[in-house]
């Protein structure tokens, strides 16, 4: 049993280190456009999915999550349009819901695609936690999507982590986010009410090793008074 604990106990990190982080948003529709122009006032819902392991720094910023006033950032470009290759994936993506409406980001388009996360100092002893993403699937305009959403908070109330993750802090300044389709043709716009960190998925081995105690827990439970053989 004490071997089965230890076990449990040091595969609690899979999931805490995982390299994509993704937070849960709820929100109110402040404005929008096109088909989406009669869902002003409804509620909101998604998640915002951050993975720096798909950027590079940008350069001439410091380290993502640093506070100095030449800001920070994380960046991915790519796409035949560019001249480059797809990258892995998307620094930022985010996914909608309004309704019966349904945004997500979906994956790098291979004819264009860019997202980023930066944090940037603004003018009035205030920082900005700004995240965006645009895919293009071809040069014709009516193709473009995008998203993102910005956090404003005053100094020394940063709206991000050390490690560069966004934060809704009580004294926010203002949380906006949004999203397009079919070229911006229709778009919509939103105020942040609340951010939260997603639960976590177990890892399938953490799943078979509560299973495993799960097991011998009923064992020891079953078995005579007098029995007192260790099991493991």
């Amino acid at each position: 049993m004490s071997l089965l604990i230890a076990a449990l106990m040091t595969a609690g990190p899979l999931a805490a280190n995982a390299t994509a982080v993704t937070f849960d948003f709820t929100g109110t529709v402040a404005d929008a456009t096109g088909t989406y122009s009669s869902l002003v006032g409804s509620a909101i819902t998604g998640t915002f999915t951050i993975d720096f392991a798909n950027g590079t720094l940008a350069p001439n910023g410091g380290p993502i999550g640093s506070t100095g006033e030449i800001g920070w950032g994380s960046q991915e470009i790519g796409g035949s349009y560019y001249g480059s290759p797809t990258g892995p994936g998307l620094v930022f993506s985010s996914t909608a819901t309004v309704g019966a409406l349904v945004y997500s980001s979906g994956p790098a388009s291979p004819f264009l695609n860019s997202s980023s996360v930066e944090g940037v100092w603004g003018f009035f002893d205030d920082y900005y936690f700004v995240a965006s993403e645009n895919q293009e699937t071809s040069a014709a305009a009516s193709t473009g999507t995008g998203s993102g959403f910005t956090l404003n908070s005053a100094r020394p109330d940063y709206p991000f982590t050390s490690n560069g993750l966004p934060v809704l802090t009580s004294d926010s300044i203002s949380a906006t986010g949004g999203f397009y389709t079919d070229g911006n043709a229709n778009s919509l716009g939103y105020n942040i009410t609340s951010l939260t960190p997603a639960p976590v998925p177990l890892p399938g081995a953490l799943w078979l090793m509560l299973s495993g105690l799960g097991v011998l827990v009923a064992r020891m439970t079953a078995r005579p008074p007098h029995a007192n053989q260790s099991l493991l």
